[in-house]
């Protein structure tokens, strides 16, 4: 039992070694932060079910055209 659970350690310890070796796409992570901060702007009821209280004032009104161009803009 001692063999494997030294086993199971070494294991975790080179699983996080590897981890902490993969390089961080900086651009690509910006470009998804900033797609995400699109997106919970347009949604304010989903930021708040993942707990962003930034938006709890804010109620978004999906059937004006302002809505749907702003929807457009960030696919795009």
């Amino acid at each position: 039992m001692k063999k494997l659970s030294l086993l199971f350690i070494l294991i975790c310890f080179a699983v996080v070694d590897l981890v902490a070796q993969i390089p961080i796409n900086k651009a690509l992570n910006d470009f998804f932060e900033a797609k995400f901060e699109e997106q919970i702007q347009l949604s304010p009821f989903n930021a708040t079910n993942i707990g962003d209280n930034r938006f709890n004032n804010q109620l978004a009104i999906e059937c004006t055209d302002s809505y749907r161009a702003k929807l457009k803009e960030i696919a795009s």
